[in-house]
C-alpha cells in the first residue's frame, strides 16, 4: 500500500534517484538510477507469461477432462446395455422354464424369415410341438410351400429351428438377445 511522505528541503535538489523499493539497494556508482516504469513493465509481462501458461495448461486439462468423460460415458453405457441384457436373459429364461410363453408367436417370426413356397421343416422341442397350434392347421404335405414338425430334444423350450434347401433359420432367446445387442452397438 503507497504511503505519502513529505519532504521539506532546504534548498532545491541538485538530482533525484529512484529505487525499486524498499529493501532494494541503491544503484551502484556509475549505475544508472532504476527505471520504474521499465520494471513495472517487466513485471506485468511477467505476470501476463505465467497467467498464459496457467491458461494453457487449463486449456490441457480441459480437454484431457472431456476426453476421460466421453471415455466414462461410453464404458457406462456399454455396461448398462451388458447388465440390461442379461437382465432380460434371466428373465426371459424363468418365464420359458415356468412355462409361461406362446409358442406359435416365435414359429410364426421364425418363418416370416424364409420365402414363401419354400419347403420347411420345423424343428421344436417336445414340449413345445405338442403346444404349437400351428401343428393342427399345417397338413403334412410336400410339395412347394410345405412345412412339417419334427420332435427335436436338442432344440430348447421357446426356440425353434428352421430347416429349408437354402439353409437353416435358428429362434432362441440367445438369438434374439445377440441381435437386440448388435442393434445396441453392445456385445454378447
Amino acid at each position: 500500500m503507497a504511503q505519502e511522505l513529505e519532504i521539506r528541503l532546504s534548498r532545491p535538489p541538485a538530482s533525484v534517484e529512484l529505487f525499486a523499493g524498499p529493501g532494494q539497494a541503491p544503484p551502484a556508482p556509475g549505475q544508472a538510477p532504476i527505471d520504474a516504469a521499465a520494471e513495472a513493465q517487466k513485471e506485468i509481462e511477467a505476470e501476463r507469461g505465467r497467467l498464459a501458461a496457467a491458461a494453457t495448461a487449463l486449456e490441457q486439462a480441459a480437454g484431457q477432462f472431456a476426453e476421460l468423460q466421453e471415455q466414462f460415458i461410453r464404458t457406462a453405457e456399454a455396461q448398462v446395455v451388458e447388465l440390461a441384457l442379461e437382465v432380460a436373459r434371466k428373465v426371459l429364461t424363468q418365464e420359458v422354464q415356468a412355462g409361461r410363453y406362446e409358442i406359435d408367436p416365435i414359429v410364426r417370426e421364425a418363418l416370416s424369415r424364409v420365402g414363401p413356397r419354400v419347403e420347411v421343416v420345423v424343428h421344436l422341442n417336445g414340449v413345445d410341438l405338442e403346444r404349437c397350434g400351428l401343428v393342427a392347421q399345417q397338413a403334412e404335405t410336400t410339395g412347394p410351400g410345405s412345412i412339417r414338425f419334427l420332435a427335436d430334444p436338442k432344440i430348447p423350450p421357446g426356440g425353434c429351428l428352421l430347416q429349408t434347401a437354402q439353409g437353416v433359420v435358428e429362434s432362441s432367446i440367445d438369438e434374439h438377445l445377440d441381435r437386440v445387442a448388435e442393434a445396441l452397438g453392445g456385445e454378447q
